[in-house]
């Protein structure tokens, strides 16, 4: 089965490329150039002008060359026979008219005067005494005047617009002595000599007129014997180009164009060859790219199935995680659960230590089937951010508190900084960032046997629209590593010492889903290390400052002096960079000794003083001893909780490690206010009166764990494993809280809350309470 190419294909043919387009197993050509008589024409026309223009610019260009030449020494010769004859005419001239004047004869001197007047030339001729006066005058008045004091005594000749005036003076010898006795003046007309140069003029514009008519048709002759073989040679080409590929020029011997025609015919006899070779290429080529394009088709399809098994192989998926976790987490939960009733009761030393392994091992199970289930949602793109509002302090302040017992378990320095550009409350998703800083703690402090874990908040970049680039950053002065295990770092499953003797254990899941959260979040993640001096790893996070509300904030205490004794450097900087931001003026100690010094020279509100590695008893008496005044905050770790009092001393408060501003501005407040806190730790509130609770769940462990915690709670339990019998017992009974599981047979937690909800006796006020669904 073959399918229709409609389509152009392109390919390309040794250097030339086609353009062609086959349909039904028929070549059709593309667009050619055709060489019609239109083109003809002009190129016929534009060899003609380029035959004229070459062979009649030189022929025009001698001939104005050689008719100028011809004119300027025409014109010359007639100007210098002129001037020739007026001086050879005057002269002779002068001579007769002496002889007469000699004489005396004034009437010869007039007929000579008259006879001169005869020739073309003479216009006028006058005859002046020795004192310049005109004696004889024959012709019209003369046409240039000339000074008379100025004659010369030399002959001369004046030219003028029209005429050419010579004077010539007459001598007389007295007594063997020359004088001039007068002057002749004969001005000669232009006008006969004018006349010859338009005669020559015309003579010579006819003789370049006749060159150029006969160089016009010489032109026209040869451009015909050359245009006449090149129009029949257009022509042919022309029926060529038109499709018929097997004509040929015509040749003759003795034209003009024989080794062109002959070359053209060459030329045509390769393109036909060509031609022919290349549409059965084409042809071949054709069939080959349709029978591709239905390979391409066949696997189109077959890709699109693929892609459909894979769309509900990861759904299957989703749903073996799903289901796999509510199956995990429920033994998980009762173990932790069992555990933690056992632990409450008096138990051996030996039991007790047995059952805070098993509750460890279970909560690093959870851990680990966490990071599991939450890298599978981030690699089906199935875990979305919940944006909104957060305050960075308590954030931190809740990761440090998490991760303290491990850190102090160490012996390692624990502390946060929140620089004071970073806002205090912005936009984002707070488990998503408390479950990111969790982990890069998490392994600081893994890979950290002693020193310190530093955390930092500051404020990176800040856009013209409210967007900021916050950067967080955790250091710590564990083993470093080398730059061949930072590549290793982020990629999922791998750790970067994956040998057997490794002293740190883990799914290798932390770091990567750390990764994808924050490129959820806009941002990227890397380190600085190196092997021996510790590690820094420092996410960004794009997000803007969330608005102003009514809601808590911290309050602003009385200027109060601080006397804060901390060994720590870090911690000291910490906590003075805290109580700084509530308005007070800290003097910190380094050493212990220092602080009686600096209590006789000093009055101070608040005295802080850390618990180090000394008793917590003892330090609370020693400070009751010693500051029976003033206020005192010891600052413990959770080492401590075993030993901690029921009862401190007066003016004594303490603030666990590590301390957080939030915490810390609490503290203050309780002391201000005299309240002083029984326990360090928040203890459950019992309820003020019995409540009926209904516990549905299909699992009889779950059920019994919850009955038994609610029940040493004092409050009144009932139970059911399905939907179904949660909605009978509604239906019979009044509860004030049901504790709803979601994934159970028959009907599901959401179906069974949908249901109870409709009921109208219950309404909307019946509180409901599930557990997180996982994403499907």
């Amino acid at each position: 089965m073959h399918s229709t190419l409609s389509e152009p294909v392109s390919f390309q043919y040794g250097n030339i490329n086609f353009n062609i387009r086959k349909k039904n197993n028929a070549l059709l050509t593309g667009t050619c150039h055709r060489m019609t008589p239109h083109h003809n024409n002009n190129t016929t026309q534009a060899v003609k002008q380029r035959i004229l223009l070459m062979a009649l610019l030189p022929g025009i260009l001698i001939s104005l060359i050689m008719g100028s030449l011809y004119l300027w020494t025409r014109f010359s010769e007639l100007e210098h026979q002129l001037l020739e004859k007026a001086q050879s005419n005057s002269a002779r001239l002068s001579t007769f008219i002496d002889f007469a004047l000699t004489d005396g004869d004034l009437q010869q001197v007039q007929e000579l005067s008259s006879l001169a007047l005869e020739d073309g030339d003479v216009r006028a001729i006058s005859l002046l005494d020795e004192h310049g006066r005109e004696i004889i005058h024959a012709g019209p008045k003369l046409g240039v005047a000339e000074n008379l004091q100025k004659f010369p005594t030399i002959p001369t000749l004046v030219s003028g617009d029209e005429s050419l005036l010579v004077t010539s003076p007459l001598y007389r010898i007295e007594n063997n002595y020359s004088r001039v006795a007068g002057w002749l003046r004969v001005e000669y007309s232009y006008g006969p000599t004018s006349l010859k140069k338009y005669r020559s003029l015309v003579f010579s514009a006819l003789l370049v007129l006749l060159g150029l008519g006969a160089g016009i048709l010489f032109c026209l002759r040869l451009g015909h014997s050359i245009l006449q073989p090149l129009e029949q040679m257009m022509d042919r080409l022309a029926a060529i180009n038109g499709g018929n590929m097997h004509q040929r020029l015509d040749t003759n011997p003795a034209g003009l164009l024989h080794e062109l025609e002959s070359t053209i015919n060459t030329m045509l006899d390769s393109i036909e060859k060509t031609s022919d070779a290349m549409r059965k290429s084409v042809d071949q080529t054709t069939e080959e790219l349709q029978e591709t394009l239905e390979t391409i088709e066949i696997q189109n399809v077959e890709l699109d199935l693929a892609r459909k098994e894979a769309l509900e192989a990861s759904r299957s998926k989703s749903e073996f995680l799903a289901n796999m976790s509510h199956e995990i987490r429920t033994p998980l939960n009762g173990i932790i659960g069992y555990t933690s009733l056992m632990l409450e009761g008096e138990l051996k030393p030996q039991q007790r230590e047995y059952l805070t392994t098993i509750e460890k091992s279970a909560q690093g199970l959870m851990s680990m089937l966490n990071d599991i289930l939450d890298f599978s949602r981030l690699e089906a793109g199935k875990l979305e951010l919940d944006n909104s509002r957060l305050n960075l302090h308590a954030v931190l302040d809740d990761v440090l508190s998490i991760m303290a017992p491990a850190a102090y378990h160490k012996s390692l320095e624990l502390v946060s900084f929140i620089y004071n550009d970073a806002p205090a409350d912005i936009m984002g998703d707070r488990q998503r960032l408390s479950q990111i800083l969790i982990n890069l703690v998490s392994n600081a402090i893994k890979f950290t046997n002693h020193g310190s874990v530093a955390v930092r908040v500051m404020l990176e970049h800040k856009d013209n629209n409210g967007f900021m680039t916050l950067k967080f950053t955790v250091t710590d002065t564990g083993t470093g590593m080398t730059p061949a295990q930072h590549s290793k770092l982020f990629k999922a499953f791998s750790q970067a010492d994956s040998s057997r003797s490794r002293k740190a254990g883990g799914t290798g899941l932390g770091l990567a889903i750390s990764k994808s959260l924050v490129e959820q979040m806009h941002g990227e993640i890397g380190l600085d290390s190196d092997l021996g001096r510790g590690s820094s790893f420092w996410f960004t996070i794009r997000t803007h400052a969330a608005e102003q509300t009514t809601t808590r904030k911290l309050p602003r205490p009385a200027k109060r002096s601080v006397l804060l004794y901390e060994p720590l450097e870090l911690s000291r900087l910490a906590i003075t960079h805290q109580l700084e931001r509530l308005n007070c003026i800290v003097d910190p100690l380094r050493h212990k000794q220092d602080i009686a010094r600096h209590l006789k020279s000093s009055q101070f509100d608040l005295i802080i003083v850390s618990q180090e590695d000394r008793p917590l008893n003892s330090i609370l008496a020693d400070v009751s001893e010693r500051l029976q005044k003033t206020p005192v905050l010891v600052l413990t770790t959770t080492s401590s909780m075993d030993e901690y009092p029921d009862e401190l001393p007066d003016n004594v408060s303490t603030l666990s490690k590590p301390v957080g501003l939030q915490r810390l501005s609490d503290a203050l407040t309780d002391i201000d206010s005299g309240k002083r806190p029984q326990h360090h730790q928040e203890t459950l509130t019992q309820p003020q009166s019995r409540q009926s609770i209904l516990v549905v769940d299909d699992n009889p462990v779950n059920v019994k764990l919850l009955k038994t915690m609610l029940s040493n709670m004092g409050q009144s339990v009932k139970t059911a494993n399905s939907g179904f019998e949660a909605i009978e017992q509604c239906q019979s009974n009044t509860f004030d809280l049901v504790l709803m599981d979601v994934q159970m047979p028959g009907m599901d937690g959401i179906e069974a809350t949908r249901q109870i909800r409709a009921m109208e006796h219950i309404g909307q006020s019946l509180p409901i309470i599930g557990p997180h669904k996982l994403d499907r």
